[in-house]
């Protein structure tokens, strides 16, 4: 990745904007994970239950809540599992091809002979982070140089310098960059996020069950000490 070029990305009124809403979400996360309810004050007094916990349950709670069936949890832990595993995949695939691949530069595939490319202004090169070739302006203005390039062909080679030595190509080309940059930089945080609060809602599942047994444990041994006094 450029980093220049994100810092750049930044200090425009889109990023600033992009960056100031991430603060503002922040801080609304933090507030809310340290929120608690008045009818759940029992969960932190009595069982030590931490507030974050509680709202990463995405559920409220009371001292009369329901015990559920094994049944019934045995699905909603399946469903949590579920989430985890599956987002949790996608995320790490999609990270792992947002690390590897062209953030600022065009994927492109050349149809006439199916050669596979990285290219933005300037600079062309093999769709790898091994460099295998690489054609700039200065390559295509020496033919001797030119030639001695591998791996692709001599009608690709013809059609990438056209973009990096004709003026009306280049401007395409830079501003074909400029949006495939910034749609990268816009779309990955809504896809990384929107992962996360899925599997943040799988182990709001599991966390569910973890303290709705906790409730009913309690509320279990509460009956018993009363009958026990009046006994």
């Amino acid at each position: 990745m450029d980093i220049d070029k994100i810092n750049a990305f930044l200090a425009t009124a889109i990023g600033s904007l992009m960056f100031k809403w991430l603060a503002g979400a922040i801080k609304t996360l933090w507030g809310w994970l340290n929120k608690i309810y008045p009818e759940e004050k029992f969960l932190t007094d009595d069982l030590n239950i931490s507030a974050p916990l509680i709202r990463m349950s995405y559920c409220k709670y009371r001292k009369n809540t329901k015990a559920r069936t094994k049944k019934a949890n045995y699905i909603q832990s399946t469903f949590g599992l579920v989430f985890i595993i599956v987002f949790t995949s996608f995320l790490f695939s999609f990270s792992a091809l947002l690390l590897k691949g062209p953030v600022l530069w065009i994927d492109y595939t050349y149809s006439a002979t199916h050669d596979k490319f990285w290219i933005k202004p300037g600079e062309a090169k093999n769709p790898s982070n091994e460099e295998i070739w690489k054609i700039t302006p200065e390559t295509c203005l020496s033919p001797s140089e030119l030639k001695v390039l591998a791996g692709i062909h001599g009608q690709t080679k013809d059609f990438i310098c056209r973009y990096m030595l004709l003026s009306e190509e280049k401007e395409s080309l830079a501003k074909s960059t400029r949006k495939t940059s910034i749609s990268i930089m816009v779309m990955s945080p809504i896809i990384i996020f929107s992962c996360l609060y899925f599997i943040s809602l799988g182990t709001g599942m599991i966390i569910d069950i973890y303290i709705t047994n906790r409730i009913t444990k309690f509320n279990h041994t509460e009956a018993k000490k009363s009958f026990e006094y009046l006994t």
